[in-house]
């Protein structure tokens, strides 16, 4: 079985488990671990990680237009 991804939108008023937030936005582990230092935010509960809707649109908002979430050459 091939392993597609779904894209799907991402709303303000929801709070999405990690894994679903994942393949929702289609972003892999090294991108959402990239995302989260550059600022988005991811909150714990009871050992799982949930990212708010919210949250992640005003984080894509406060992005350069072009950004590859890329960590900076410090």
């Amino acid at each position: 079985m091939a392993n597609t991804r779904e894209l799907a939108p991402i709303e303000d008023g929801v709070t999405y488990p990690l894994d679903e937030f994942q393949r929702r936005s289609g972003l892999g582990r090294h991108a959402l671990r990239q995302a989260r230092r550059q600022g988005l935010k991811v909150r714990r509960l009871g050992g799982r990680a949930f990212v708010c809707g919210g949250d992640f649109n005003l984080f894509l908002a406060s992005l350069p237009e072009r950004s590859s979430l890329q960590a900076s050459d410090s």
